[in-house]
């Protein structure tokens, strides 16, 4: 294996390192029910991802480099949608524009925006497609980059051999293949999580409701034998309270009954229970 292939592999490394790092954001947010870390910090990732591989770059000559910067502007733009796509096409030409050659930061200058319109529009679809579909649609972006690149490199004099730029794709096609596995893979926990959590408040909540009944049950009772002996005036006041602790001794009945029902569930129930349209 050549050093520019080696270097090639290091900048693959560094552009999926911070992949990894949102399983651990996710874990995290899990462990410590951490409820202030939003959505919107996982736009940091591909950020950095990005940034890591144009700072890395493979040298090429002095006057140009190849990195893999376009596998976190694809994951970036087609998860995230246009707004994260647009904070990565400027990053990517200010980085260019201040790090490159002025051939290079031209070279992205026609490339980059180009994709990035491709992109915003097809993430309007995106997150609603199946693995397959979104593998088949970010392997195809990729190829069509990099062919579309090749030429213009040719009439810019960059002289690289034929067998370099084979290797060049097929670890790009591998590296877009991993990065997205990897992010449906995540994004697939972050929901097991989530379903996680919300069985934990429900359990929580069943038991604190078997709790509150069981300790009415007892007055509930006794309640519903004194009050006819009571000897109210009125016979409407004696009905409205009977009926009052009626109603509660039925809620806590459904409540042990059915201790997972919804608390729309409930309300609905106590309507119907007074005569009252929900």
């Amino acid at each position: 294996m050549d050093l520019m292939t080696k270097d090639l592999l290091i900048n693959f490394l560094l552009t999926i390192f911070p992949i990894f790092l949102i399983q651990m954001f996710y874990l995290i947010k899990y462990i410590y029910q951490i409820e202030k870390l939003k959505g919107w910090i996982l736009a940091f990732f591909p950020v950095l991802s990005l940034v890591l591989s144009m700072l890395f770059p493979l040298e090429i000559n002095k006057h140009f480099v190849l990195d893999l910067r376009l596998i976190p502007f694809i994951i970036g733009g087609l998860y995230g949608g246009y707004r994260l796509g647009l904070i990565l096409l400027v990053l990517v030409l200010s980085i260019r524009y201040f790090w490159g050659s002025e051939g290079a930061f031209y070279l992205t200058l026609i490339i980059y925006p180009l994709i990035g319109f491709i992109i915003f529009f097809l993430s309007k679809y995106y997150l609603k497609m199946t693995i397959k579909q979104k593998l088949l649609v970010n392997l195809s972006i990729t190829l069509f980059t990099l062919i579309a690149s090749i030429p213009i490199l040719e009439i810019t004099g960059v002289g690289v051999e034929i067998g370099f730029w084979v290797r060049y794709i097929v670890i790009y096609v591998i590296g877009i293949l991993i990065a997205t596995i990897l992010w449906e893979g995540i994004q697939t926990n972050f929901q097991v999580l989530q379903k996680l959590i919300k069985a934990e408040k429900l359990q929580l909540a069943s038991h604190l409701a078997a709790s509150i009944s069981h300790e009415v049950r007892n007055p509930l009772t006794a309640s519903r034998g004194v009050i006819p002996m009571l000897g109210f005036k009125s016979f409407n006041t004696a009905t409205s309270i009977l009926s009052g602790v009626e109603a509660m001794h039925m809620i806590k009945k459904e409540q042990i009954d059915s201790r997972d029902q919804s608390i729309q569930n409930q309300k609905e129930f106590i309507h119907q229970l007074f005569g009252i349209a929900a």
